[in-house]
């Protein structure tokens, strides 16, 4: 799966009065399946919930898209809710 699709560019003025370009990303969208809610406990992490749900542990960026409280996918903490695909 490519995680973005329609890649632009654009400049935008930095503090030092320099333009740097940045590239502008938009998640690409994926049609509706059905999901499940799922709490983490200490064992999980997203490589693996990606391997459980998905069936490819490189696929954890998914996971990460769509719960976005998760703040940092590296360290899950345990009982936290998130939602999972249904494949």
């Amino acid at each position: 799966m490519d995680r973005y699709a329609n890649e632009k560019t654009t400049e935008v003025p930095h503090s030092n009065g320099a333009n740097v370009r940045i590239v502008m990303r938009r998640p690409r969208r994926y049609p509706r399946q059905p999901f499940m809610t799922y709490t983490a406990t200490a064992a999980d992490s997203m490589w693996t919930l990606a391997y459980r749900f998905l069936g490819e542990p490189l696929d954890w960026w998914f996971i990460a898209d769509m719960n976005w409280h998760v703040t940092c996918p590296d360290e899950l903490t345990w009982g936290t809710k998130m939602v999972m695909p249904v494949v």
